[in-house]
């Protein structure tokens, strides 16, 4: 019995380029990861991260594609939930890219902001793989609501106090003082 994977993310396969009928459809049931058969499971587990690499490279092309209009950003908004809930350190140089791309939808105006920016969400979502990451961003990127949005993801990922710190370290060892000043503007959303 095959399995499909059945998510409303797993739709931007079909709007990377490939068909919907190309959904990746897996050789094996879910209790096969749990079967008593070494080689089965070890087939099951070979097949499920073959499926994963598929869908973090389909994410990250989507994420890539240029455009922001509304069918644009709802693909890119699925690319970024994807990546975020398989976890992908390998999508955390593409959500940076759009981390400050708004995407929200008009049922979402009372939700809270990091919810606005898909991107962020993800990043979050990844954890630990995104603080390095961001943090250089944040110390680099000229735009406020870019440098807002991955001190966010900092303060989010390390808790307030162990963010802060991190912030205190990295402004710490700024060799410039415009990085300093980028530095003590994400500082004030950890007080």
């Amino acid at each position: 019995m095959a399995l499909v994977l059945k998510t409303r993310t797993l739709l931007l396969i079909g709007l990377a380029g490939a068909s919907l009928a190309g959904v990746t459809v897996l050789p094996w049931s879910p209790s096969q990861l749990l079967a008593e058969d070494p080689d089965l499971r070890q087939a099951a587990f070979k097949a499920t991260m073959e499926a994963r690499l598929s869908l973090v490279g389909a994410a990250r092309n989507v994420l890539r594609q240029p455009g922001t209009d509304f069918p644009s950003l709802r693909q890119k908004r699925s690319a970024a939930e994807l990546l975020g809930l398989l976890r992908a350190p390998e999508g955390v140089a593409a959500l940076l890219d759009d981390i400050a791309v708004d995407m929200r939808l008009a049922q979402m105006e009372t939700l809270p902001k990091v919810h606005y920016y898909p991107a962020a969400w993800a990043l979050v979502h990844i954890g630990l793989p995104s603080v390095e990451p961001a943090l250089q961003r944040l110390a680099t990127v000229d735009d406020p609501l870019e440098r807002e949005m991955c001190a966010r993801v900092i303060l989010e990922i390390e808790g307030k106090r162990t963010g802060k710190a991190i912030l205190e370290d990295a402004l710490a060892a700024a060799s410039t003082d415009e990085e300093r000043g980028r530095i003590r503007e994400a500082l004030k959303l950890a007080e």
